[in-house]
């Protein structure tokens, strides 16, 4: 820290670290596809796990989180300008 600035002038996250989320404890991969409900679907025929429900995102498109066989969330994203 230079001399003369205390933490609040600095450059940093200002003590912004959080616990993490049991539901990400690691980093979430998201995949495009052409559409959240019907790969949503693919995902529950296949045993996996919806565990967000597809969600819009206004203006940018939907989303939903999911679980599969071996525990690992990833999401799945399908873009939509109109989406609300």
């Amino acid at each position: 820290m230079e001399e003369g600035l205390d933490a609040k002038d600095s450059a940093g996250i200002d003590g912004a670290i959080m616990a993490r989320n049991p539901a990400h404890q690691t980093p979430v991969n998201i995949q495009a596809v052409p559409s959240v409900s019907e790969y949503s679907e693919k995902v529950e025929a296949g045993g996996g796990q919806i565990v967000m429900p597809k969600m819009a995102i206004p203006g940018v498109g939907c989303v939903a989180y999911c679980r599969d066989l071996a525990g690992n969330v990833f999401g799945i994203f399908q873009g939509d300008e109109g989406a609300v």
